[in-house]
This record gives structure tokens, sequence and C-alpha cells, in this order.
């Protein structure tokens, strides 16, 4: 299939650009201009295309074609939504090179300067400086900022080839398809946006912010500041709540939400205390408020759909992360219930999400060969009230038993991975909290539940054992045939069954802890942490190699089209005409729930909610 490197040079100023705004809104701005584009065929010399000639280039193009570029979603961007332009496959260097290199450079950076210095090859030019507020009829007057600017541009097309050629041997072909489907989901969105419900929300929360001003009469620096508003909580009698802080190796005011100290002030007997919790809480500028403000803006550049912005092998573990400053992988049912109601399926059409179900738990049980916590998996059983009981000691159910039940498979789903007591208490409150009710549980009672949980579930800490096993012999640059189940140790990477890596590089022991370099950032590393990792990279590969498969069999048994319009972790989401629903949903079903080629007996099971929008999911 024939190659084409794209590289697309626009117009931009002090205050348009990329800095300051996602790439929808740049493209779609009335300021948007196209200087020009740097094309490169298969080995073929570069060719600069002046504005928009690379359109009808393009165009005419009746083969089959791979499109490459450096940041696909903001250059397959431009192709889809101004010129209804869709190659075959799409490809980012710049998300092959965060899966591969990101853990050798400064800060992770995988910008197109740094791996081309990374990989020893020719760098970029420095004539982009020059060009802030330069159109393309200032190019034509100035025929010596013309031949900077074609060399500039074909310098950075040459650099995206070079980099692919480099990295393409490493890359895995199944991957290519999954990072292809991260940049459609973009580039040829399936979902939309209720503008009016993002608008409404949106004044709702900035008037509750200035009715919280009004009824206090503060100054809002005075909630903002932590020093000042330990202030006003001294003037009620309150001694402000304080935390150690790892980071700065000092105390500090603990005023977060997730700080359950200031959480219980919003009780204090003093109601003015109470009040002012929720006004520090309420005006400090929440992710709720930003990311609301960005979707109603993405709505109106974007004629009502969604592109959902993801970064490919955007986490250590090759997870998926949020992209644009809008982390839509982080869409909680319970915080973002509104935001998530914003979200609907086009005319006759259904949302169809399919969730992995306690994907990470099972795993871990399989990886540790836990059977009896597997046989409850394979069975369909209720695993929390089945571990509930024998934890409380009486026989509990999801009906008549919530709270029992929700602690249980907070534990189940928490404790895999050597959580503490501490962590296990604040995870049990801030989670009912988010649920809508509260608990009153101490630190002698989740001490007691780690021990029955370690206790009752051996061979999963025993698989901790073995990581850190892993680990140590990992330090001393020894060779072991010691696996983590589909995973191997190679030097200082353990290898993924996707034949992508986990880089743990500088990996060291200082007598206290091990450590490992990531992005040139320190980071600690421990058996239970390792697998951490490893579950995670095996739950993505899991999820993402069942949308292919999905895809695949939809395309061939149905006739249908069906593509991913949104992943949230464990959870594809697509848009489904009503009258395919059936059919669609069961193949959705049964590929998420099939056990992976290199764990055959790893018992995995799905769940299925449709609605019309994506908050009233059944």
């Amino acid at each position: 299939m024939k190659r084409i490197f794209l590289d697309f040079e626009t117009y931009y100023d002090s205050t348009y650009s990329l800095l300051y705004m996602s790439a929808i809104e740049y493209i779609a701005h009335w300021n948007f201009e196209m200087l020009g584009c740097g094309v490169a065929v298969d080995d073929g010399d570069p060719i600069f295309m002046p504005q928009t000639q690379v359109i009808n280039f393009l165009r005419d193009i009746k083969e089959p074609y791979v499109a490459i570029s450096h940041n696909a979603l903001f250059d397959m961007l431009i192709l889809s939504h101004l010129y209804q332009i869709h190659p075959t496959i799409c490809v980012d260097t710049m998300s092959m090179s965060r899966a591969l290199l990101a853990h050798e450079t400064k800060r992770g950076s995988v910008s197109l300067a740094t791996i081309l210095a990374h990989l020893g090859l020719q760098g970029k030019l420095d004539t982009l400086k020059d060009m802030r507020g330069v159109h393309w009829t200032d190019l034509t007057i100035d025929s010596d900022l013309l031949l900077r600017f074609v060399t500039y541009t074909l310098r950075d097309v040459v650099g995206c080839r070079e980099i692919y050629d480099r990295l393409i041997g490493q890359f895995p072909a199944q991957e290519l398809r999954i990072m292809d489907r991260t940049i459609r989901m973009v580039t040829q969105p399936q979902l939309m946006l209720d503008a009016n419900i993002l608008h409404t929300y949106y004044m709702e929360i900035t008037t509750k912010k200035e009715n919280i001003l009004a009824q206090l009469g503060h100054d809002k620096a005075q909630y903002m500041s932590a020093e000042k508003f330990a202030t006003l909580l001294r003037q009620q009698g309150v001694d402000p709540p304080r935390k150690w802080s790892q980071a700065q190796q000092t105390w500090v005011y603990a005023f977060a939400r997730t700080d359950p100290a200031f959480i219980e002030l919003q009780e204090h007997p003093n109601p003015t205390v109470g009040m002012l919790v929720e006004a520090r809480l309420g005006l400090k500028t929440t992710i709720e408020e930003t990311r609301t403000r960005r979707l109603f803006s993405i709505s109106d550049f974007s004629d009502g759909w969604l592109p959902v912005p993801l970064k490919y092998s955007g986490t250590h573990t090759h997870r998926f992360s949020g992209d644009w400053k809008l982390n839509l992988q982080n869409l909680s049912v319970r915080k973002t219930k509104t935001l998530r109601t914003a979200i609907y399926a086009p005319e006759d059409n259904v949302i169809l999400a399919v969730d992995a179900a306690q994907i990470e738990a099972r795993i871990t049980a399989w990886l540790a060969g836990e059977s009896q916590l597997l046989s409850q998996f394979a069975s369909g059983s209720d695993v929390y009230s089945w571990f509930g009981s024998q934890m409380f000691g009486y026989s509990i159910n999801k009906k008549d038993h919530p709270t029992e039940r929700f602690t249980a498979k907070t534990i189940v789903l928490g404790l895999g991975y050597g959580m503490g007591a501490t962590k296990l208490l604040l995870t049990l409150t801030n989670a009912a909290a988010e649920q809508g009710f509260k608990i009153k549980y101490t630190i002698e009672q989740c001490l007691a539940w780690v021990d029955f949980y370690r206790r009752r579930f051996p061979f999963i800490r025993q698989l901790w054992r073995d990581a850190q096993f892993m680990l140590n012999v990992m330090v001393a640059n020894q060779t072991t045939k010691n696996t983590i189940g589909p995973c191997f140790p190679d030097g200082q990477t353990i290898v993924l069954p996707s034949g992508l890596r986990l880089y743990y590089d500088s990996l060291s022991f200082d007598g206290a802890e091990t450590t490992y370099i990531y992005g040139d950032i320190k980071r600690k590393i421990y058996g239970a942490k390792l697998i951490e990792n490893v579950v995670q990279s095996l739950d993505h590969i899991c999820v993402a190699e069942a949308n292919i498969r999905t895809e695949t069999r939809c395309r061939k048994e149905l006739g249908l089209d069906i593509r991913l319009a949104m992943q949230v972790h464990d959870e594809n989401v697509y848009a489904v005409p009503k009258d395919k629903l059936d059919p669609v949903k069961q193949i959705a079903l049964e590929e998420m729930s099939r056990s992976p080629v290199w764990g055959p007996d790893l018992p995995l099971a799905a769940e299925a909610k449709v609605g019309q929008n994506f908050g009233e999911l059944q």
C-alpha cells in the first residue's frame, strides 16, 4: 500500500495558536489558513504544495494509501473536517514515538524536534519563529522568507518519514490498527453534543459560585489562597486540618476534596464552617467547569459533533489518556452525569457501551492462579456478595446489604495491588461520598480487612513477591525464565503479548527502595506496583483488541461499518443504528468476553448498556 507522508503548515499569531486552542477550535476558526503542505510519497523526493494544492493531489489518488504524519490528530483532522478526505489508514509517528521512546526523552516529550534529536537525525529548522502573523500573501512578496519556509516544511516531512522508517520495524502491526481507531475517533466522530445542556450546566456552575460569594460576603481571593482560607477557619474557632506532603517534605493544609478531615468540616456544629468549606470547594476551578466550557466550545466549532481526542499510549502502561486538555477517559457516572447526558447518539442511532466486567481483578487472580476467586468469576456469581459474606461473617446480597457489598467490592477491586489500610479507608470514604452515602469505618476495621484479604488470597500475595524477585533480577542485570503470565523480562523492560514493552530504565535499588527513570523523572517501583502496571497493560490489550474484532465481525457478518466512538478505560462505546442494535450488541458482548489467545483460560465477562445519551445508559 502506498505511503504518503504529510506535514501541514498553517497560519498562527500571538493569540490564535494551538498553544491556547484545541485542534478542532483552531482548524474550524475563521482565522484558519493553510499555508502549504510538505508531501513525500514512499521514498520519493519531498514536494512542497502551496495552500490547498495537496487536497486535489489526495483526491486524485484512487488506490488505498496510508497517510502518515507527526501529530495526526491535527493533520488528519484538517483533511477530514475541512475537505472530507479519509485516508485508508492513518498513522501517527508522534504516537509511535510515545510508545517506543517517551521513556528516554526529557519529560517524555515526543515533539518532532525532540524525537529527531533523540534518534540522531537532522533536526528541525528554526524558521517557524519568523512565521508568526504571516499569511500566504505575505510569503508571495517575500521570496527569501518563502524559500526558508519551503525548506523548513520539506525538512519536517522528511523528518517524519525518517522517524517512521526507524520505528516501524519495532512497532506491532496490530497496534497500527488500534492507533488508526484513536485517530478516527477525532476525524470521523460518531457521537454528538447537546449545546443547550452544556450552556445551561455551565451557567449553573458559575452562578453557584457567585451566590456563594454573595451569601458569605468575602472576597474570592480569601477562598482561593490556602493561607487566607485557613485564617477564615481560625476566625470561626477551627484549627485548619493539615497533612504531610511527601513532595514538599513539610506539613501543608489539607484542603482538597479528597481530604477526609476537610470534608468532615461540612458537618461542623457551626453552620458557617460548613458554608466556608462548600465555598472553597465550589470556588476552586474544577475539572467539571473547565471540561464543560471546553465541550461547549468544541460543539460550536464541530457543528455539534464530539471528536474524542485520546493519546495513543498516553501512559506508561500504554493505555489511552486524554488530549486537547479534555480527558474523556474520566467521565464518572456519578460526578459527571450532566456532561454524560449532553453526549448523545445521532438520529436513528443509540449508544451502545460494552464494559469489560471486573477485568483488572480477573486478570490479577488469573496471573496469581487464585483458583477460588477465578472459579467465582468464571461461574458468573456475584463475587462481591460471595467475598463480603466471608468478610462480614454472615450472608449478604446486593438487595439487602448494599453497604456491605459496596465495601467488599471496593476491597476486591482495590487490594490486588497491595493497598494498605490507610489508603483503603480513604478510598472507601471517597467512593461512598461519590455514590451519595456516608460510611463511618475506622482504621482498625480497615487493617482487619486488609489482613483478611491477604490471608484469603495468599497466591496474590505470592504474585507480588514473584514480581519483586523479577525486579531484583532486572536490577542485577541478570536473566530469568520467570514470567508474569504472558509477560517476560528482557533487560530492563517487560515484554507484553502485544509486542510493546513496559520500560524501567536505570532500574536501581538504593537499600531502601527500587526506582527507575521514565521521561527523566524518577519513579518508585515494587512488586505489587509492577503487577498493577502489567495488569493495566493486559487490560488495555484485551479491550482494544475486542474492539478490532467487533468492528471486523460487524463488517463481515452484518455489512455494517461500526467504528469505535469513544473509549473509557474498560468500556468500548459505539453509535449503532436502532434496527441493528441486537446483532451488534451480541457481537460486541461476545468479543469483549472472549479469552485472549495469550490467556485461553482467563475468564472474561462483559456487560452492555444502551441509551439515547451517554448519561442514561440502561
